[in-house]
């Protein structure tokens, strides 16, 4: 309840824990309409388990590489910005290109880039964030977020995009109508955290 408290409190943490939200949000959707398109092109459960297993690869290797080679320099060089804005530009790439074509390889792709992203960028830039806060509020604060914003989100948003899409995903006009708004969001929220870190960088401790 702490946790809960000083998130609502404090604008660094509202905005962690905004971003956290709605990338759950968005993920959830991509998560949903690959599984929709996966499952409806490709009828072979060994090829489904071939497929993803494949997907793991790549994402897992790419990631390990990146995180060695580039990361740090990226978010030495440009900040916490970058890697908070890459996911939702990304996203924003992704909801586009499944508006136009929502096929496997389109789908494939969206979400091999958007894990790769997601673990070798965003999440490591985002926990540069707690290193600027007191311990008593990384602990409570970053409990809360992610449990009751990550978790809860994460159900939520399926059952949302289900009931919205009712199981026809982005041949659905009311996912993306949805889903769009919720990008320029998450895009806003991204550069605004950037930006707070920058100008507040002990924004909690003060």
């Amino acid at each position: 309840f702490a946790g809960a408290v000083r998130v609502w409190q404090s604008p660094l943490l509202f905005r962690i824990a905004l971003w956290v939200l709605l990338a759950n949000l968005i993920g959830t959707l991509f998560y949903l309409e690959q599984s929709r398109i996966v499952g409806e092109t490709m009828t072979d459960r060994a090829q489904r388990v071939q497929l993803f297993a494949t997907l793991d690869l790549v994402v897992n290797v790419t990631t390990l590489a990146a995180q060695l080679l580039v990361v740090s320099r990226l978010i030495e060089r440009f900040g916490v910005m970058m890697g908070a804005l890459a996911l939702p530009v990304w996203a924003t790439l992704g909801l586009v290109a499944l508006m136009i074509s929502p096929t496997l390889g389109v789908v494939v792709v969206i979400m091999a880039g958007e894990r790769i992203i997601a673990f070798a960028l965003s999440n490591p830039a985002l926990r540069v964030l707690w290193t600027t806060v007191v311990p008593e509020e990384k602990y409570k604060a970053q409990n809360f977020i992610d449990t009751v914003v990550y978790r809860g989100g994460d159900a939520a948003s399926g059952w949302v995009f289900a009931a919205i899409s009712g199981g026809a995903g982005f041949a659905s006009l009311l996912v993306a109508v949805v889903a769009m708004p919720l990008v320029a969001l998450w895009l806003w929220t991204a550069r605004d955290l950037g930006h707070t870190h920058r100008d507040h960088p002990k924004d909690s401790a003060e």
